[in-house]
């Protein structure tokens, strides 16, 4: 009996240690929040409506958004976009981020393009990519493409060029091929820098597509943003602001959840 009672004790005293730490992480975060509003609001009654939109403005116009169903639409439009384009431009830099790693000709070719490309910001190419796309959805998924892929490819490429040759070269002694030491070695130690790259690249995906979307969209938040900046709507602005602060963070905590066997497993930090 003793016994039950010293485990149930033990359980007790688990249980306990692992929700305490979640719920000061939900009063910190209903504090800063609280804070914040009261701090918002102050700042609205100094400086007034046309600069700084009041909370409860914003927390009304959010709800009269979602009543008629143009928030959520906004929402799943540019989440759309943001997810198909990184999807595809993660799929085609990392690949050839490993192979410009791993074979010497293909670096020689591609990294003075790469270098040279890659400080053109984006929001510079919308323009260009609406002469050659057109205004529908594939100039807005290309920029995606076009963001996503230099982080995807220098990631990929820094972390095969960083593994330990001596790794390689003990890989090699044991037999193993060029394909075998690719899959077995070079990759896993790759892991922790792809996935930061991939991590960083989805952030700079929802700065290209809100900017896309002020300039050249019908739909999304970025459109929705612009087109309350021509009415002087202020508290749409700041809730299209808001909304895209929280679609980003939702994204990064989606992916690290799906990354998250992939992180226990290859030691990755995030």
């Amino acid at each position: 009996m003793a016994e039950a009672d010293l485990f149930a004790a033990r359980r007790g005293r688990r249980k306990t240690s692992t929700l305490a730490p979640s719920r000061r992480l939900i009063v910190s975060m209903l504090g800063l929040a609280v804070g914040t509003a009261l701090v918002w609001q102050m700042v609205y009654l100094i400086v007034g409506r046309l600069i700084v939109a009041s909370p409860v403005a914003v927390a009304q116009q959010a709800l009269a958004l979602l009543g008629d169903g143009t928030l959520l639409s906004s929402i799943s439009i540019s989440y759309g976009r943001v997810l198909l384009g990184w999807t595809i431009g993660s799929a085609l830099s990392v690949p050839l981020g490993l192979l410009m790693a791993r074979v010497l000709l293909v670096r020689r070719v591609f990294d003075p393009y790469l270098h040279f490309f890659r400080f053109v910001p984006p929001i510079a190419l919308v323009t260009v990519f609406l002469i050659w796309l057109g205004i529908g959805e594939e100039s807005k998924v290309a920029l995606i493409i076009y963001t996503t892929g230099f982080t995807g490819v220098i990631a990929a490429m820094h972390g095969a060029l960083s593994v330990d040759p001596i790794k390689i070269r003990a890989a090699q002694c044991l037999g193993a091929s060029d394909r075998q030491v690719l899959l077995w070695v070079i990759i896993p130690a790759s892991v922790p820098h792809i996935v930061t790259g991939l991590r960083i690249a989805m952030g700079s995906s929802f700065a290209t597509i809100i900017a896309a979307e002020m300039i050249a969209a019908r739909s999304g938040v970025g459109f929705l943003i612009w087109d309350a900046r021509a009415y002087m709507e202020t508290e749409k602005i700041y809730l299209g602001l808001l909304t895209l602060s929280f679609m980003g963070l939702t994204a990064d905590l989606v992916f690290r959840l799906l990354m998250r066997p992939i992180a226990y497993r290859f030691n990755v930090k995030m």
